[in-house]
């Protein structure tokens, strides 16, 4: 039996050299009879419980048998609220969880919307006790294309373009309730985005009165010992899709420009400690092929060779 053991790490292990790392080296894994942390899983925009059955099948079948999807904010309410509301939300549930059942340290698995929330959870809790934080096709450097889903809850936006979207996400009533508002990042319309828009500009330290938390936040996330920032060129609903890899659009240009994450000033400035953990090794920024978005979570293949190897 062990040697069967053995073969299947080593054929996960080839497996996953079919992903393209984009930055940072190769972190190491733990061997199969290691004791797992818990895992908290955090959904994303309009998320509902069984999309997430199949991840946490997949998990609690490879050893993480302390596996609890965080109940909070599901369906309308993670859509008709503002992200620093659930932000809350979400700091308030992983105390409860973590209280119990009797859990201090973590790993953190959160998807798309959700992991925006858990990163800036992260940057913004001193005392977390997460070890780990695996992110699914978070749209970390904003969104900026219209999907069904969100076209679907706010119909006015269908006989719309995106480039004059932001006249109406970027009003205050809708900033303080449609969660899409609060890190829809219209490149041709970027100064407005930093004056107007709530919450991603304040993470993202892309204000003057967030720059003075950088440091803070710098801080706060480097405590984990590993982040992995997964997305892929496939996903149809984050545009452009590279945002989960800290890519996107120029803000000074007038034409579509994409800007790689080398040149982006949230790594060049380490504006919350992404190019400290990656320098160091503890962090991984990956392209995955050909994965659709609610994939990350629906497709049991998918986690194994992803997601748990990025586990502690």
């Amino acid at each position: 039996m062990k040697s069967i053991a053995l073969i299947c790490v080593l054929l996960l292990q080839l497996l996953l050299l079919q992903t393209n790392v984009l930055h940072g080296s190769t972190i190491a894994v733990k061997s199969p009879n290691e004791q797992h942390l818990p895992v908290f899983v955090m959904h994303g925009f309009d998320g509902k419980l069984y999309h997430y059955t199949p991840l946490e099948q997949a998990l609690k079948e490879h050893g993480f048998d302390r596996t609890y999807i965080l109940d909070i904010d599901w369906g309308i309410h993670s859509i008709f609220a503002s992200m620093e509301t659930m932000l809350g939300h979400l700091s308030q549930t992983i105390d409860q969880y973590k209280a119990r059942y009797n859990v201090t340290e973590y790993n953190l698995v959160c998807h798309s919307q959700g992991a925006v929330l858990c990163r800036t959870y992260l940057q913004s809790h001193p005392q977390h006790t997460a070890q780990a934080f695996v992110s699914l096709a978070g749209p970390h450097m904003g969104q900026f294309g219209l999907t069904g889903r969100v076209e679907h809850y706010l119909p006015l936006l269908r006989n719309i373009t995106r480039q004059d979207v932001y006249e109406i996400l970027y009003t205050h009533k809708v900033q303080s309730s449609f969660s899409v508002s609060n890190y829809w990042r219209d490149p041709f319309h970027y100064a407005q985005y930093q004056a107007d828009v709530k919450f991603l500009p304040h993470f993202n330290n892309e204000t003057v009165q967030a720059n003075s938390a950088a440091s803070q936040f710098r801080t706060n996330f480097v405590k984990l010992k590993r982040a992995v920032f997964l997305g892929s060129t496939a996903d149809e609903i984050i545009e452009p899709p590279t945002s989960s890899l800290f890519e996107f659009w120029s803000t000074t240009s007038s034409v579509y420009e994409m800007v790689p994450m080398e040149k982006q000033e949230i790594y060049t400035s380490d504006l919350f400690g992404l190019k400290t953990m990656l320098k160091d090794g503890r962090a991984q920024v990956i392209q995955v092929p050909n994965v659709k978005h609610m994939e990350w979570t629906g497709d049991k293949t998918i986690v194994v060779l992803h997601v748990i190897p990025y586990l502690i």
